[in-house]
This record gives C-alpha cells, structure tokens and sequence, in this order.
C-alpha cells in the first residue's frame, strides 16, 4: 500500500473526531452539547487507544490524536483533573519517539521525511506540555509546600534552554529524539509525586 494512500486511511478515522469537537463547541442546547461532547470524548478515546496499542508505523497520527485529545480535555474544563489528564495523553507519546520506531522507519525510503514530520510534532508536544504545565502550576500557587507542576515546567523549561543553546545537527536520521529525555524526566517527577502519596 503506498503511503498517501495509508496516511489517507489514518486521516479519515480522524474526521469523525474532528467534526465532534467542531460541532460540541457551537451547540446552543445543553443537552445536546453534553451528548455531541460525551461523543467526541468517546471517539477520540476510543482512537486514542487504538493507536496507543499500534502505534509502531503510525507514530505521526498517533501523536495527532494525542494532540487533539489533550486538547479536547483542557477546552472543556480548566480543572485540574482535566488537565493532569490532558498531561498524561502528551507524555503517553513518549512510545511513538521509541528507538523501535526509528529503527523501524530508518531502514525505509521514506525516513528522511519521517524524521521531519516527528522532530515538527515534537516541537508541538513540547509546546502542549508547556502550556498544561503552566496552567497546573496556577492551581499549585494556592497550596502550601506543593512544587510537583512547578518543578516538571523548570524541567520544560530547561529542556528548551538546552534545545535553542545547541547546535543544529548535520545528521539526517538522528539516533533518538531529543524530547524521549524529557518524557523521561517528566514520568519519573509524576511517579515520583504518585509514590509519595
């Protein structure tokens, strides 16, 4: 099957999604809203899991809808539940910036091109997790001795320092992503938090 006709597949198990999260925003009627948005919740965990489960070949679109869900719960609500969920969905693309992806898409015609599309969204997952974190760490402002979202935004913060103060890299096909290290440190500060509570 050739890739246009593959990433043209993937996009149209995405249109459902998109006309969900189009259509619940202009709902006039909240019945119908909380109908069209429990739809659009459902869609797009049930994609979500989907290429969670088989993201290897299907990075690009799993990262998409990760995006695309993790936007979905910080619209409907700034709570913080909604937004440590929102957290959980873009560190959950850690798998799809996994050296088994690369290894996989390095021996195909097509890797050069991968790379691109990979290093683009993971200048968007990076700027997803900024935001999340920033508003996370406004919840935390009011509790006392509480640092958890503060810390991991220095961790985002840093990890941008360290990207723009580094050279531009002549290789083509790297040998990982340099956001896997931020996931990491990122999922060890949330095991961390959960290990003590």
């Amino acid at each position: 099957m050739h890739m246009s006709t593959i990433h043209f597949y993937h996009l149209l198990t995405l249109v459902p999604c998109t006309l969900l999260s189009k259509v619940w925003t202009i709902q006039r009627d909240e019945a119908k809203t909380r109908e069209k948005l429990a739809a659009a919740f459902n869609h797009f965990g049930a994609a979500h899991n989907y290429y969670s489960y088989n993201s290897m070949g299907n990075e690009a679109t799993f990262v998409c809808v990760s995006l695309d869900f993790s936007n979905l719960y910080s619209a409907v609500s700034d709570r913080e539940d909604c937004l440590t969920k929102a957290l959980a969905i873009c560190l959950n693309c850690s798998k799809a910036f996994a050296p088994g992806s690369i290894s996989l898409m390095r021996a195909k015609p097509t890797a050069k091109e991968w790379f691109f599309q990979m290093t683009t969204l993971s200048n968007s997952i990076h700027d997803r997790l900024s935001k999340l974190l920033l508003a996370l760490v406004k919840f935390e402002m009011g509790r006392a001795g509480e640092d958890k979202y503060k810390n991991m935004y220095r961790q985002v913060l840093s990890f941008k320092r360290m990207q723009s103060n580094r050279e531009s890299s002549n290789e083509i096909l790297p040998e990982s992503f340099a956001i896997t290290d931020l996931f990491e440190a990122l999922t060890q500060s949330m095991t961390n938090e959960v290990a003590k509570d």
